[in-house]
């Protein structure tokens, strides 16, 4: 569907995010089914379950191409502007941070709305042995064949690029087997 509306956009010039506008369909079919058909709107819910669950259970990888390459990317950065940059991030950060918080609760003032407890969200179940053996043996591999053979895939960066992805993966999946609870301990 992406795909599609991707294609439509730029058959018709119009400079939008394609995924976006679909996301905000699904949101618009939703609520409409949800208020005319309930069962429908479970039903289409349903069966994006189980992509939710991939996402709830594997986000936190997905951020992190753009943080391992980011010394890379500010190599040639002069000090000042480095310096600049975090102040900018930091303090931007900070700034969106204070107005989303208070936007939410003016809004919540103007509606004349009480906050309510959200509904608890289901834990995603532990990664399964398998996945665990998988990642370690590429893990292993990876760095044995980096160490004896450096430029097997062409340059050193390649051939370190399976080592890294799985150490980052290895390292989320032990990461995510921790207890909450045992973490304040």
């Amino acid at each position: 569907m992406d795909k599609l509306l991707k294609k439509a956009f730029v058959e018709a010039a119009i400079k939008f995010p394609s995924a976006l506008f679909g996301m905000f369909c699904t949101f618009a079919v939703l609520t409409i089914l949800d208020s005319v058909v309930p069962k429908a709107a479970e039903g289409l819910m349903n069966f994006f379950e189980p992509a939710l669950l991939f996402i709830q259970r594997w986000l936190p990888l997905f951020y992190v191409p753009s943080l391992v390459v980011l010394p890379l990317a500010v190599k040639d950065v002069p000090a000042a502007s480095g310096a600049k940059i975090c102040f900018i991030l930091v303090g931007g950060w900070l700034a969106s941070l204070c107005v989303a918080g208070f936007t939410a609760i003016s809004v919540r003032k103007m509606v004349k709305t009480e906050m309510i407890p959200a509904e608890p969200m289901a834990k995603p179940s532990p990664f399964t042995s398998l996945e665990m053996w998988t990642w370690s043996g590429i893990f292993l591999a990876s760095f044995v064949g980096a160490l004896y053979y450096p430029t097997a895939l062409g340059t050193s960066a390649r051939t370190c690029l399976p080592f890294l992805l799985s150490s980052t993966v290895l390292g989320y999946l032990v990461g995510s087997g921790y207890d909450s609870a045992s973490q304040h301990e």
